[in-house]
């Protein structure tokens, strides 16, 4: 339990070892035979930060990362308010605000972060999860919905956007 990558990896061959399908789950090993393994022979690693071209972080380059995202959830400001006048659980309100902002983790918020390769969950593999997908269209939480809306409702709600 306490290996290392390194433990995992046959420098010589390139190639991972065996040990790491015992210590790890299978979607890991999965994930991980995608990719190949590190090498001492390989380059170290580097700071890469993708708003600007050169990949080198500047106040200005964070400053207009900021400035853009403010400019593209102006819209979200009625949202915002409303979510947070609801009289209900603060986490509630601060789940729907995540919703609203699209940063649920699903796996196509983590591909477009680069933290997967594919955008789709093993369960869906022909539907990119997305966040409306994970809370409305995803298989089980259906079956939630169906529970909690009215059959004169289902219509309009399983047929809306995420945000309207």
């Amino acid at each position: 339990m306490n290996a290392i990558v390194a433990d995992m990896v046959h420098d010589n061959q390139r190639k991972w070892n065996s040990f790491a399908h015992v210590l790890l789950m299978q979607q890991v090993v999965m994930v991980l035979a995608n990719y190949p393994p590190p090498s001492s022979a390989m380059d170290t690693d580097l700071l890469y930060w993708h708003s600007c071209p050169r990949g080198l972080f500047t106040l200005q380059s964070a400053y207009d990362l900021q400035a853009s995202t403010t400019r593209s959830h102006c819209y979200l400001e009625p949202l915002w308010k409303l979510i947070w006048q609801w009289k209900g659980p603060e986490r509630i309100k601060a789940f729907l605000q995540v919703v609203a902002h699209d940063c649920l983790m699903t796996y196509a918020n983590r591909a477009r972060r680069h933290l997967t390769e594919a955008p789709y969950h093993h369960s869906c593999p022909l539907e990119l999860e997305s966040v409306l997908h994970a809370v409305q269209n995803y298989p089980l939480a259906t079956n939630v919905w169906r529970v909690l809306v009215e059959p004169s409702d289902r219509r309009n709600f399983f047929g809306a956007e995420l945000i309207s």
